[in-house]
C-alpha cells in the first residue's frame, strides 16, 4: 500500500473516532443533566417557557 494512502486512511479513521468519541460525550451529558434536573424541572421549565406574564404587553 501507498504510504499516503495508508496515511490518509489511518486520519480518516482516527478523525471518524474523535467524532464517535465526542457524539458519546455530548449525549452522556445530556443524560446526566436529565437525571439530575429531573422531570419536575423539566416540566418547570415547559411551564415558564409558555408563561409570557413577564413579558411587557
Amino acid at each position: 500500500m501507498d504510504p499516503d494512502k495508508a496515511l490518509a486512511a489511518a486520519n480518516a479513521a482516527a478523525a471518524k473516532a474523535a467524532r464517535r468519541d465526542k457524539a458519546q460525550a455530548w449525549l452522556r451529558r445530556i443524560a446526566t443533566r436529565a437525571q439530575v434536573w429531573g422531570p419536575e424541572s423539566a416540566q418547570h421549565s415547559a411551564e415558564w417557557s409558555s408563561d409570557r406574564s413577564h413579558l411587557p404587553p
